[in-house]
């Protein structure tokens, strides 16, 4: 029977491990936050089924974060216009979806003005026509001759500034990477009076300002559509690697950042995090343990449990469905504390026992006295834990289903494993006195 046991828990200890070494899922669906009736979870389920889109991977807004730079100069300006070309080529980047960015629209609206104010009415590029036409709808999309009052009401909506240009070699877009720019010392100013239009109002909150100066901005994209834990980890990557490698001006002044990027920053750290804080606490419990066993050995014994049970735990993690994620990762963690007094009170009743009887004597004996106990601890935490099955929220479901595992692997493997384990190679200690059973009647009297 003893061998037939051993060979049981082996079995499935190389089978967890196998599971493991394979690899499981990682990720947290925004949904699982939700209670199952919600209409939320109903929409973003249908998403997912039909378009085979989830809301961490549903093309992401991602933003580029520029700060410590004199944007008013030219050099700086077709820098970023150039730096946002480059960013959309990305692998992981939407092409199809227009940059949002405030500079590409101030560009194209002081040269309109300048334009204008000048008399130049047909200098205006074509892209601009729609926009103009939102609050000058008087003016067809063709714009034609302003009179001279008009001109000097575009002249008064400028602040005075300084015109560069920059030849277009064919194919960039007009007032982004080429052509003519707004640059000098009122270049914010004139930023302010193109942010009081209603049309260009909604860029207000991607300009920081400083007094007379722009402090910080920012340009926004979309990410593709990456509904797998691995493409989206991929993206986040990509993203680090492009800002940390750009050249130039703006070199160290440009960050990207995105509310989802924190989700998918926690599948890269998951792993090496998770078995970190199960090593330490391993160390902490064979530390404590020291002290409490009597036998280097049953320390070794506890340790090596402890071990197989994390191995089945995460295993088990596969066989619910589940993924890796912050939850499930702390149930893994908290499970060490739990299980652990399974095993030890089994290991620390064993030594007690008189050291002249056998092996087989001290386990029965250790069964009779504390495997009552042992038992009824593990009810009641698994009696504790049954609200949670009928929860309607996943997160919860997700307690119940991890723990439910803790506690059944926790029970097995301290009254079946252990007691087995002790009565093969548990140590005999010397006792000066009389066993456990004399000591406590003693004791008594």
């Amino acid at each position: 029977v003893k061998g037939a046991i051993l060979f049981f828990f082996l079995a499935i200890a190389v089978a967890s491990s196998v599971a493991v070494a394979i690899g499981f899922d990682m990720g947290l669906q925004l949904t699982d936050l939700t209670p199952d009736n919600s209409y939320a979870r109903e929409y973003f389920n249908a998403q997912e089924a039909y378009w085979e889109v989830s809301v961490a991977g549903s093309s992401p807004f991602v933003s580029l974060i520029i700060r410590d730079i004199d944007i008013s100069t030219l050099e700086n300006q077709v820098a970023l216009g150039k730096m946002g070309k480059d960013w959309l080529s990305n692998e992981y980047m939407d092409a199809s979806i227009d940059l949002i960015s405030w500079h590409s629209w101030f560009t194209r609206w002081a040269v309109c003005h300048r334009n204008q104010s000048l008399g130049l009415g047909a200098a205006w590029p074509a892209a601009m026509a729609p926009v103009m036409a939102a609050y000058l709808p008087s003016f067809p999309p063709d714009m034609p001759g302003i009179n001279g009052t008009l001109m000097q009401e575009f002249k008064d909506m400028l602040p005075e500034g300084d015109f560069a240009e920059v030849a277009c070699t064919g194919g960039e877009e007009y007032g982004v990477e080429c052509g003519q720019f707004y640059t000098g010392s009122n270049f914010a100013d004139a930023v302010k009076k193109f942010l009081e239009f209603d049309t260009f109002s909604r860029f207000a909150g991607d300009l920081k300002f400083k007094g007379h100066k722009i402090d910080m901005f920012r340009v926004s994209g979309h990410h593709i559509s990456m509904p797998k834990t691995s493409i989206q980890l991929q993206a986040l990557n990509e993203a680090e690697e492009w800002y940390e490698g750009l050249l130039g001006p703006l070199k160290s002044k440009v960050v990207t950042s995105s509310q989802i990027y924190p989700i998918y920053d926690q599948y890269r750290i998951i792993v090496p995090e998770t078995l970190t804080t199960f090593g330490m606490a391993i160390m902490a419990i064979i530390v404590i343990a020291t002290f409490v066993l009597i036998h280097p050995l049953q320390v070794v014994i506890i340790a090596l449990i402890l071990v197989d049970i994390f191995l089945v735990l995460t295993a088990s993690i596969n066989m619910w469905g589940l993924e890796l994620n912050s939850v499930s990762s702390i149930c893994l963690i908290m499970a060490m504390g739990l299980v652990v007094d399974y095993s030890v009170h089994i290991m620390h009743n064993f030594a007690i026992q008189d050291s002249t009887r056998s092996r087989n004597e001290r386990v029965v004996n250790c069964l009779a006295e504390i495997g009552p106990a042992v038992g009824q601890g593990a009810l009641s935490t698994f009696i504790a834990i049954m609200p949670l099955a009928l929860s309607r929220s996943n997160t919860f479901r997700v307690f119940f289903k991890m723990f439910f595992g803790i506690v059944i692997v926790g029970f097995s493997h301290g009254l079946v494993l252990a007691p087995v384990l002790l009565s093969l190679i548990g140590p005999s200690l010397p006792q000066k006195g009389q066993g456990a059973v004399e000591v406590r009647r003693a004791a008594a009297e």
